[in-house]
């Protein structure tokens, strides 16, 4: 992503208005006695700043993008300010004075997100290593053996890891151009070889990736870290994959085209990947299942991941990776993010075997989550040995940037790039800091509510203590916040039970000139509430589920009986019971909402409502049902029903009667010769793909009615469609597709 184009855009679309859900940025929240002490670093707006506990600037340097703090208080960043692209890098002592910057001269190299500067044993020198785009021409994809169907006229780019000494000479390259492999022509070197596919190299990487052909930027590195004990780098592709490729076993020292020719061997091959075995043919894809409103992940473990790095010596987990999957491309239905603590080196028992293990080999466990989180189970790897995600999937989310940092008392440090997050939490998912950034492009703000995203964006956050050699025996006197403040409120001291983000419950904001007057009712509790535009309750009622308040000043809510019936309840004002009724007929229930109007032709309150009724498997046969997408018992098919004050069923519409079927041409309702489902819009196939009759078939859950049409609207979670019936019809009519004012009976509108 163009960050300074979306933040022009940004500066120029704020409203000067209330946001929704504004809240205090900076510090929300400490915990002293379990937090990490120390001090928290990053980079933004141009500027790196150390901050302390509390939020104080302790230090800051001139440049903030993607900054890296060195151990002599240095820092190295990139030359701009977009991690998407950049020409080269500056390092800047303490004091903010350029040391050494380095620019990337050749045309054909666009180094871009991440860079680490190391200590090369074999130079016995400092050096940087760096991701870079390199272009190629679609000649040398083709020649390369990708699909010509597939490769791009203008060519196509893929990354390379770059690493120049201090003199700004190349001393070692790498590049995924040099291990693709492919099944497409047995003519090239880098094919697969007679009866062997692509699950049969797992070091290298499928250059005709079932659908992502070749494209600039197409792997989109975004972040690489190094092992010094190991000598290998590990680098992140945003595509939902990380790699461990041998820097030490590849370079050559005093001779650079010796390593780069060395790196571009099979020596230079994947040691290690994770995060989607489908890749190379080890794993399922994810999908959108028959059933479109479902998807499954397959064995894909990361989508849009950020961040990789080694867990350091001495620190609890060291040695294993830990990566920040954003997890937008992982087809949940409520997408959020996840920070994976991963040993490389487990085996299907569970033992760290001290040698890479194939993640397919490590063999899945199955995640579970809780129903109201509306996620499906998915396949999780045996080598994710720990995991944290938020309890709400918006309170931690973002679809970039962002990282994870174990700290030296077992804690992690989580920074949310999109929202300019950064919380850290015990091992137990406990959050025990949690602070807001408030730099925008409009600069520091004290407070912050809806945005789009990456109006506080911040890349990556870690935390120091002040014995780590950078800041040891430093001044670290602290000052004002970001912010300005020289106060700094920590209001939830002393809380035994914080929650990520948390804040005052009741009354945010009132404008009390632009707002409605008038109150506002509603359930929570098994209590109906009715408040007063500053959150006074003025009223309240002993049911609480999905209530109405009627013209009467009586309220209407569902209810269920002493024998397990379900159905409504009519209460006045104080809460004494006047009316109710119970769906008793025989394989009926009454289902969730309603309404209470008058029927024009009655000139009468009545009531509709969303019911159910239980069919045989006989009966889903007889209506042209696939036997194939049985078993069909305790099939239960949506109703509406209208009815009077006394209870009596005055009209019925059912989904079932409006069924429309290809699959049995001797059934009144197939589509007839030479139609199909298409030619029927008023009507519901039977035999939807992957949603054959169930329980709760559709999945009606709201209903209304205008009196002034005589229609009912229904809104069909299952489908994901809002249906129009039309209400003029008699119960005959309904059931039929002839009848009522516009002719077609029962058929949606």
């Amino acid at each position: 992503m163009h960050r300074a184009l979306l933040l022009a855009f940004l500066v120029s679309s704020q409203a000067l208005a209330y946001d929704a859900l504004t809240r205090a940025t900076e510090l929300l929240y400490w915990n002293p006695a379990k937090a990490q002490n120390g001090y928290t670093f990053f980079g933004v707006g141009g500027t790196t700043y150390l901050i302390d506990m509390e939020g104080r600037v302790v230090h800051t340097w001139p440049l903030g993008n993607n900054p890296h703090l060195q151990p002599d208080g240095s820092v190295l960043d990139s030359s701009s300010n977009d991690p998407s692209g950049f020409a080269g890098f500056r390092l800047v002592d303490w004091d903010g004075r350029t040391t050494w910057q380095y620019t990337e001269r050749r045309s054909t190299y666009h180094p871009h997100h991440d860079f680490i500067r190391i200590y090369n044993p074999k130079l016995k020198a400092y050096t940087v290593v760096y991701i870079a785009n390199r272009d190629f021409t679609a000649a040398e994809c083709i020649a390369a053996g990708a699909n010509p169907a597939q490769v791009p006229a203008s060519g196509a780019q893929l990354d390379a890891l770059v690493e120049v000494d201090a003199a700004g000479t190349v001393v070692w390259e790498w590049c995924f151009f040099d291990h693709l492999v492919q099944d497409l022509d047995p003519a090239k070197a880098n094919h697969v070889g007679a009866g062997k596919t692509i699950a049969s190299h797992p070091g290298r990487l499928n250059i005709n990736l079932a659908g992502h052909p070749l494209k600039g930027d197409w792997l989109h590195l975004n972040s690489v870290d190094y092992h010094p004990a190991l000598d290998q780098l590990v680098f992140n592709s945003v595509q939902g994959e990380c790699y461990v490729i041998d820097h030490g076993g590849t370079f050559v020292a005093g001779d650079s085209a010796a390593s780069v020719a060395k790196a571009a061997t099979s020596a230079g091959d994947f040691l290690y990947r994770f995060g989607d075995p489908a890749r190379y043919g080890q794993g399922t894809t994810p999908a959108v299942l028959a059933d479109w409103t479902q998807s499954t992940a397959g064995t894909k473990q990361m989508g849009g991941a950020h961040g990789v790095t080694w867990i350091e010596p001495g620190l609890p987990g060291a040695g294993h990776l830990m990566i920040f999957s954003n997890a937008q491309y992982l087809s949940e239905h409520t997408p959020q993010s996840y920070v994976l603590e991963v040993d490389p080196f487990l085996d299907a028992q569970g033992a760290s075997t001290g040698r890479y293990i194939n993640p397919p080999e490590a063999g899945y466990t199955t995640l579970t989550f809780p129903a109201v989180m509306d996620k499906t189970p998915r396949s999780i790897s045996r080598q994710v040995t720990w995991q944290y995600f938020s309890r709400s999937n918006l309170t931690l989310f973002s679809n970039i940037g962002c990282n994870g940092q174990r700290l030296p008392n077992g804690n992690t440090l989580i920074c949310a790039d999109t929202y300019g997050y950064v919380m850290e939490v015990t091992p137990e998912g406990e959050t025990v800091w949690d602070y807001i950034m408030p730099v925008t492009p409009k600069g520091a703000v004290l407070t912050l509510g809806d945005n789009l995203p990456m109006v506080n964006s911040i890349f990556r956050a870690y935390r120091y203590t002040a014995t780590h050699p950078a800041l040891a025996g430093r001044p670290l006197l602290p000052g004002k916040t970001i912010a300005g403040r020289t106060t700094v409120a920590n209001p939830y001291a002393g809380t035994t039970s914080y929650q990520a983000q948390q804040r005052p419950t009741g009354l945010q904001y009132l404008d009390a000139a632009r707002a409605q007057p008038g109150y506002t009712l509603f359930a929570a509790g098994g209590t109906t509430w009715l408040i007063d535009l500053q959150g006074r309750v003025i009223h309240t009622w002993p049911t609480g589920t999905n209530p109405r308040l009627l013209e009467s000043g009586r309220l209407l809510d569902v209810a269920t009986n002493d024998a397990g019936a379900t159905g409504f309840r009519e209460y006045d004002w104080n809460g004494k019971v006047t009316w109710e009724y119970f769906e008793t007929r025989n394989g009926y229930r009454a289902r969730g909402d309603f309404t209470r109007a008058v029927d024009p032709k009655l000139n009468q309150l009545v009531t509709f409502y969303l019911a159910s009724r239980t069919l045989s498997a006989a009966q889903c046969l007889a209506a042209g049902c696939d036997p194939a997408n049985g078993p069909y018992d305790g099939t239960e098919v949506d109703f509406v029903v209208e009815i009077d004050p006394n209870g009596r069923v005055l009209w019925e519409w059912s989904f079932f009667d409006h069924g429309v079927q290809d699959v049995d041409a001797a059934k009144a309702n197939h589509v007839g010769a030479g139609k199909k489902i298409s030619d029927f819009p008023g009507r519901l196939n039977l035999n939807l793909p992957g949603r054959p009759l169930r329980s709760r078939w559709p999945g009606c859950n709201s209903i209304d009615y205008n009196p002034t049409l005589d229609q009912i609207a229904v809104s069909v979670r299952g489908n994901s469609e809002l249906w129009i019936i039309d209400h003029s019809t008699t119960t005959a009519q309904a059931m039929s597709h002839a009848g009522g004012k516009h002719g077609s009976g029962g058929d949606l509108l």
